[in-house]
């Protein structure tokens, strides 16, 4: 009998305060044979006063039958001291096609790419994790080209099946819902940037008349764009 292989792929983005010159943010996981692996994540960005945003990417494989639950713990050093992130002293947990997870009192996520490489592409696509607060909403997206001289407006989409197909988004294919377990839902945007080097993104969530913005403390997002 052939074993079935499973590939998960984990995004993590992390705000840590700037304490000091040396400066880490490690996520902790627990892998399918039951050891404990590191990944170290790269600084993405300056967000709001005394806020840094760091970002990483990680895919594993595993078999069926085994361990599939991701068990994880993100870790910030600074100057030698040690601060960490864990849900009540424990790890997080979180199935396999689960979706996406929230730091709670975060309603809007805009999933960060510093780097998008799009060859001979004039668009770029990203994507925006919102929570579930109520039936009237939408996600519109504010992005500049020049450095917030000029700004153009797209709406982002809702797909119920975000997850399930190989897509720029996802990379993958998954049969997580959309909204997951957790209340949480996936919009997906493009962007048409023509032939700019650089995009600044905010994004914002409007649900029952409220209206929640993702835009970096007030900064703005901002992507480099590689081109072949």
């Amino acid at each position: 009998m052939k074993a079935q292989i499973y590939h998960q792929n984990f995004s993590f983005q992390v705000k840590a305060a700037n304490l000091g010159q040396q400066r880490e943010v490690i996520a902790h996981l627990k892998g399918a044979d039951g050891q404990w692996f590191q990944i170290p994540l790269r600084f993405a960005s300056a967000a709001e006063p005394g806020q840094d945003i760091w970002v990483a990417d990680h895919w594993r494989t595993g078999y069926w039958g085994r361990q599939r639950t991701l068990e994880y713990a993100i870790e910030y050093k600074v100057d030698g001291n040690s601060y960490w992130d864990k849900r009540q002293g424990d790890p997080y947990r979180q199935d396999l096609n689960s979706g996406s997870r929230l730091q709670d009192g975060i309603q809007v996520l805009n999933r960060y790419q510093p780097v998008v490489r799009v060859g001979t592409s004039q668009r770029i696509g990203g994507s925006v994790t919102v929570r579930n607060l109520g039936v009237d909403k939408a996600v519109t997206v504010h992005y500049s080209t020049d450095g917030w001289r000029s700004r153009k407006t797209v709406a982002a989409t809702f797909s119920p099946y975000f997850w399930f197909s190989y897509s720029y988004f996802v990379r993958g294919s998954s049969n997580a819902a959309n909204p997951n377990e957790l209340g949480l839902e996936e919009w997906n945007y493009w962007l048409d940037i023509g032939q700019a080097k650089q995009v600044e993104v905010a994004v914002h969530y409007t649900v029952d008349g409220h209206g929640y913005w993702d835009n970096n403390g007030g900064r703005g997002y901002t992507v480099l764009i590689e081109r072949n």
